[in-house]
């Protein structure tokens, strides 16, 4: 069963529009933070450190991917560094405040990205794909 749905993963994954692969991975990062503010309120420390570190390599994944050329590729990049940096700081302070800061930017994100056309946002350099391996199913 476990390889069945490993399979069907990959295969939805492979079939998603640019848009819909972003999409994917910042739905992938939110539950992510999510698991990070029950971990943290928890105090299981090691499971926050997972979950913040695993959506930090999420978002520099997406950053990776955006098309340079699609006109709002820097601005996302600025707001997926914002994220990064502040999952990297409610992970070194093990914080949960930082996290309700950068939840709502990424849902925003996510429903942009979902609502958008048809455009370029993966970039042809990135492969099409982003430059390293990141479980966005998570």
């Amino acid at each position: 069963m476990e390889a069945e749905l490993t399979r069907w993963r990959e295969m939805s994954v492979r079939t998603l529009s640019p848009q819909g692969l972003v999409v994917f991975a910042l739905e992938g990062v939110l539950r992510r933070v999510g698991q990070a503010e029950a971990a943290l309120a928890a105090g299981e420390l090691e499971a926050a450190h997972v979950a913040l570190t695993e959506s930090q390599d999420a978002l520099h994944a997406v950053m990776g991917a955006l098309n340079p050329a699609w006109p709002p590729t820097p601005n996302v990049r600025r707001l997926l560094d914002f994220g990064v940096r502040r999952l990297r700081d409610s992970n070194w302070r093990k914080d949960p405040a930082p996290l309700a800061e950068v939840s709502p930017i990424l849902r925003e994100l996510a429903d942009g990205f979902r609502r958008m056309g048809q455009a370029d946002v993966v970039g042809a350099a990135a492969g099409g794909a982003p430059p390293r391996a990141v479980d966005f199913a998570g």
